[in-house]
């Protein structure tokens, strides 16, 4: 990022990045009639196509399943949080799965939310937008202490 007002326009609602994670074609058909309007949707199939989307374009947030073959959701979020440069990409698991030991799973992998299947419309998208403005008001605390330390060091050299 360029600048901060880059940084901020980065995480505003109506540009806002958001990756779907899911190896069923209906679910990802789902999220997108439910977000597709409101918000830019990229899709993976499996968690390592997840993977390398983040490594190569990071999105705001992660929509993901648990039960993926090969790769699951709660092994990709572990990823994702034990990678320098994508370890706070916050994911919001959405699953099939209702027992209080695999939700509880989800958190121990990272995750920040949790959704059950099928998912209603109206919370999703609410809890979407909550997230996104938490991101969005963290990145303006770290930019405000940013730029009052730059103000302290130019002060500071005037004298």
């Amino acid at each position: 990022m360029n600048s901060a007002t880059d940084t901020l326009a980065k995480v505003s609602l109506e540009n806002a990045r958001i990756l779907v994670v899911d190896d069923q074609p209906i679910n990802i058909q789902v999220i997108n009639q439910i977000l597709g309007g409101s918000f830019q949707l990229s899709f993976a199939k499996s968690g390592q196509e997840a993977l390398d989307i983040c490594l190569s374009d990071p999105p705001d947030l992660i929509l993901m399943d648990v039960i993926m073959p090969n790769l699951d959701g709660l092994t990709t979020c572990k990823i994702i949080k034990n990678t320098a440069n994508i370890s706070d990409i916050p994911v919001v698991f959405i699953t099939s799965l209702q027992k209080a030991e695999e939700e509880n799973a989800c958190w121990q992998a990272g995750g920040i939310d949790y959704m059950t299947k099928p998912v209603n419309p109206l919370p999703l998208t609410n809890r979407v937008k909550a997230h996104l403005c938490i991101i969005g008001a963290t990145l303006t605390i770290i930019l405000l202490g940013k730029h009052h330390k730059l103000n302290a060091k130019i002060t500071l050299s005037l004298f």
